[in-house]
């Protein structure tokens, strides 16, 4: 057995490459090898900002060995076939078996493999496995054509066999893999030799790099920590800053420093975003203000002065962001303060294209009002307030400070909302329709907030929708899927009562009335346009529930029904059915289903719609059960149905399923009485339209 160490170094990957490349390669590496018959016991990738490496343990001696079976020319055919035959199999003619099969005698070559040295499969699969990886990003430097996320610089690969160490010999780029690596680009170059991989690793970190990222976060929250602790501060956690930071560094030196007092006036929002976006600055807090009072800087090495002039030199370009950062703030406080400051902006959004066939961010902000306003009334919200808010929650776009920090729209806004004494449900909306961004982002909270969002979300989804900009496979460039999902989200996390196919007919009515995508009010036909765009929230719906545990095919059946753009109705209908097919009584009702309604298929019966069958022609005991039983259903499932009970619902169909197996097991459908047959079958399409209430029970899988 042998532990194969790999490395390549390079210059600096992306650090948002780092983790998935490294995982990426590592899955490709042990595809090759096992595709040879070689599989280790374990296999573990390490990435850092100048070189990944992998750890294969316990790889076996050599890929076993193979034998081939190979039918030749039947028996009695010339001598020159057979010759031929042994010729292509690389054995002698007398080495060929004979075996009878049902076709004859046929010639056979079996031809032993031996297994392979796991050195020679090394050396031939980790360059092919280097040259066939692809990056999402990558570069050719030099004369060569290889491409690689960055420059490579050395490549390491030994085997460690019983505390002995074998190079391999195979070579990539113009480079020989080496038995040797090095420690830290500045502080510990000279390269040396190890044993086995914990010597590698241990070897490193005295050089001043740690190997294992996890451990390169872990150290630097918890010092950061301890130096907004010591000063009495508490760090801003952000978990995708400090992995960031964790990929641009091998030897992780935080240092803290002290914003400058003339810039703690600003917004909270615009000093972390400026250090986060501009700096991969860490920020620190007062504790009881919450203010932002300092930084901490993450340094690649340790120096002479303990850090002083890294610091110092940061601190210079900090103060130049921030001065920059105050400027604009300045200019648009400015702006909206004066007397005609947000009439003036308003007018500004009509400067912004939102889509050179959807109009401007003006004919936006329009449509925005009058659909957030109808959603809220909808709701039972205030409408009004609705209006209002979705008229200014656009308005930031044409600040200063958004051109600047584009990850700050809505959130100036809200600054600028809460400065002008605005309602303060206008302010958070500004901020708050934007949510949720991220799949697992937090939610909007407030009324208007989600009328506002919704608003938002559907105008996208329709107006992109009409002028066919659909999202095909991987392609979304509009974000449409993210749209309907948020729209998912806001729905179901509020239990929204919202008919969305009637908001998307007004959706396209603003379009129309602008003269935009297309539409015009004399032509409103856009039906399609609506059906289309239910159907993608549906298939988003349908994927957003299958993560809850629910059944694609459950959620199709409740999809069927004509309310289902009441993505909450739908839901509760889906989980309902769900929880009653768990159920002896649900299973026995779909099987007793499923018998009738394919009895009414091979009739050509199930696209009509029969006359209600008749109890009196009833003439087995189990036919008049089953009636008696189906009335008395029938009445349940209408109450429990208009009080949307559907638990209740399903609990009076589950009544049905010992008469329904009663019947089918004591009475002769096809009888040669036609009119008592057709009475039966009306029964059976009427058990059929009974259980087909909640959902199409036809697209249930069994």
């Amino acid at each position: 057995m042998a532990d194969l160490i790999f490395e390549i170094q390079s210059d600096e990957i992306p650090a948002r490459l780092q983790r998935a490349g490294a995982a990426a390669f590592l899955e490709q590496l042990i595809g090759q090898l096992n595709a040879q018959g070689i599989t280790p016991e374990s296999h573990t990738a390490y990435v850092t900002p100048r070189r990944l490496a992998v750890d294969l343990r316990n790889l076996p001696d050599s890929s076993p060995a193979t034998t081939e079976t190979k039918r030749g020319p039947r028996v009695g055919s010339p001598s020159a076939a057979i010759q031929g035959f042994a010729r292509s199999a690389r054995i002698d003619p007398d080495q060929l078996e004979i075996r009878e099969e049902k076709k004859g005698a046929f010639y056979f070559a079996v031809i032993a493999q031996p297994g392979q040295e796991l050195a020679e499969i090394l050396n031939r699969v980790l360059p092919e496995t280097i040259l066939a990886f692809r990056w999402p990003k990558s570069m050719r430097w030099g004369t060569g054509s290889f491409r690689w996320v960055r420059p490579i610089r050395t490549v390491t690969a030994v085997l460690c066999i019983d505390n002995r160490v074998e190079r391999l010999d195979f070579g990539i780029s113009g480079m020989t893999a080496s038995s040797t690596t090095s420690g830290h680009a500045v502080m510990s170059p000279t390269r040396f030799s190890f044993t086995s991989f914990d010597e590698y690793m241990s070897l490193l970190e005295e050089r001043f790099v740690i190997l294992d990222s996890q451990l390169r976060l872990q150290r630097i929250r918890e010092d950061a920590r301890r130096l907004a602790n010591d000063r009495g501060l508490e760090l801003v956690e952000d978990a995708e800053l400090l992995e960031e930071i964790t990929g641009l560094v091998e030897w992780p030196v935080p240092m803290i420093g002290e914003i400058d007092q003339k810039y703690r006036c600003l917004p909270r929002e615009i000093l972390v975003t400026t250090m986060r976006s501009h700096q991969k600055f860490l920020s620190v807090c007062d504790r009881e203000t919450a203010a932002v009072t300092h930084f901490i800087v993450v340094a690649d090495r340790q120096t002479p002065d303990d850090g002083a002039t890294i610091l110092k030199g940061n601190q210079l370009v900090l103060n130049a962001r921030l001065a920059d950062a105050e400027f604009v703030w300045s200019n648009d406080l400015r702006q909206i303060t004066g007397d005609c400051g947000i009439d003036m902006l308003r007018e500004k959004l009509a400067t912004i294209s939102y889509h050179e066939k959807l109009g401007d961010m003006a004919c936006k902000s329009q449509r925005l009002r009058a659909l957030a306003g109808r959603i809220a009334s909808d709701l039972g919200y205030d409408g009004e307030m609705a209006e209002r808010a979705a008229a200014f929650a656009k308005v930031d776009l044409v600040s200063q400070t958004v051109g600047e920090f584009p990850e700050l729209q809505g959130m100036v806004g809200r600054q600028w909302a809460e400065i002008l004494f605005m309602d303060s449900a206008i302010a958070a909306a500004c901020e708050g329709h934007y949510l949720p961004a991220l799949a697992e982002d937090k939610m909007p909270k407030g009324e208007v907030s989600i009328a506002v969002g919704l608003a938002d979300r559907i105008d996208q989804l329709a107006g992109f929708f009409a002028i066919g900009e659909i999202p095909t496979g991987s392609k979304d460039p509009f974000a449409l899927r993210r749209a309907a999902l948020a729209i998912v989200r806001v729905v179901l996390a509020n239990d929204l009562r919202l008919r969305l196919a009637d908001i998307f007919d007004v959706a396209l009515d603003g379009y129309a009335e602008q003269g935009l995508a297309g539409l015009t009010k004399s032509k409103p036909n856009w039906h399609v346009v609506v059906d289309s765009v239910m159907t993608f929230i549906m298939d988003r719906l349908a994927v957003f529930l299958r993560t809850q545990g629910l059944r694609h095919d459950i959620i199709r059946a409740c999809a069927a029904k004509e309310d289902s753009d009441d993505l909450t109705l739908l839901t509760v209908r889906a989980r309902a059915l769900s929880m009653f097919l768990t159920t002896a009584d649900g299973e026995r009702l779909l099987h007793g289903f499923r018998r009738a309604y394919n009895i009414l298929q091979s009739e050509g019966r199930v696209a009509k719609i029969p006359p209600e069958p008749t109890a009196k022609r009833a003439t087995e005991s189990s036919e008049v059960a089953l009636f008696a039983a189906l009335k008395d259903t029938n009445h349940a499932i209408t109450m429990d149905l208009g009080e949307e009970n559907y638990a209740g619902a399903m609990k009076a169909m589950a009544a049905l399923s010992e008469p329904i197996d009663h019947f089918f097991e004591q009475v002769r459908v096809n009888t040669d009485d036609a009119d008592l047959r057709e009475n039966r079958l009306r029964l059976l399409a009427a058990i059929c339209h009974s259980t087909n209430a909640i959902a199409d029970l036809t697209r249930i899988e069994i």
